[in-house]
């Protein structure tokens, strides 16, 4: 380990919360050197099915902060040897979000630092990382010949646990029991993301549930046959649009009472909700197709939204 080296100046913007990254140009003035964060909030990761894994605590259920270190354990316990430890390191790398990013050589050299350095060892041991907490993240730092320069953990505490933006939108029609008609609305923006994280996976990351709040979308028709969804789903589900046209329905309302022969009522609310490098928006369409004597209904209120941080479950 250099321990004479001193980090004196860091991107201390770079690391919005608790997710797993790489990079090499996180310092300035020390060309080469590598940043990297695993973090607690990436999925738990299932290396049971590999050689030597059953002697592995938690195998099926590691997270990206202590998947190495677990490994190395059943080594530490003499449970598996140094050369499975590395062919387990190199398997549980390629499931995290690091895939790709970090070579073999970096990964063998921190297994093996967890391994033979008593003193990476007993840190991440007397560490308060564990499986289940969602609001820590292990870092490391190595120079540009994979040195260790630093080890060290970070208890990320963001303040922005639910966002909470106000919409105010409302609409209301109805329509006679002989009708076919289309409608749309126009385009509206829910929210400025780029606020909030600096592109669209770190934000959906940390916000990964949304729920409209006082709000509905629904038909209805006048004998009381209603369609109304639960306005609430995952944030990775907002896609980015990549044209117009493209459609990314989240919610719907539908009713359809046609027979046979093509009598009834047949409509159709749908819901829109996408994203651009900074925004999300959403726009509704409507679809109606009745042949019969009742009405029919189409109310929208949309208040607020509410973006939930994982930290705050």
């Amino acid at each position: 380990m250099n321990s004479h080296k001193k980090v004196t100046i860091i991107k201390d913007d770079y690391n919005p919360y608790s997710k797993s990254e790489y990079s090499d140009s996180y310092f300035t003035g020390y060309n080469n050197w590598k940043y990297i964060q695993q973090g607690d909030i990436e999925k738990h990761i299932d290396i049971s099915n590999q050689a030597g894994a059953d002697k592995v605590e938690h195998s099926n259920n590691l997270n990206e902060t202590l998947g190495l270190y677990y490994i190395a354990k059943a080594t530490h316990d003499n449970k598996i040897s140094k050369t499975i430890a590395n062919n387990l390191a190199m398997y549980f790398i390629n499931q995290t979000s690091l895939k790709g990013q970090i070579n073999n050589q970096l990964t063998s050299n921190i297994i093996n630092l967890i391994i033979d350095n008593q003193n990476v060892y007993n840190f991440l041991n007397k560490s308060p990382l564990t499986l289940t907490t969602k609001n820590y993240s292990l870092n490391w730092i190595f120079d540009k010949s994979n040195n260790l320069v630093a080890i060290y953990y970070n208890n990320w505490k963001n303040t922005n646990n639910i966002i909470n933006d106000k919409i105010n939108y409302s609409f209301s029609d109805w329509h006679n029991g002989t009708s076919i008609a289309t409608d749309n609305s126009n385009i509206y923006n829910i929210l400025k993301w780029s606020n909030y994280a600096r592109d669209w996976n770190t934000f959906s990351n940390m916000y990964p549930t949304f729920c409209f709040i006082n709000s509905y979308f629904k038909v209805s028709t006048s004998t009381g046959i209603e369609s109304s969804p639960t306005l609430s789903t995952n944030t990775a589900k907002i896609e980015q649009y990549k044209n117009l046209g493209n459609a990314n329905v989240l919610f719907i309302a539908y009713i359809n009472t046609k027979d046979g022969g093509g009598w009834g009522t047949e409509i159709a609310l749908n819901l829109d909700l996408w994203h651009d490098n900074d925004n999300i928006y959403f726009q509704w369409y409507c679809f109606l197709n009745s042949s019969f004597g009742r009405m029919t209904y189409v109310n929208i209120a949309l208040n607020n939204i509410n973006f939930d941080n994982i930290m705050n479950n």
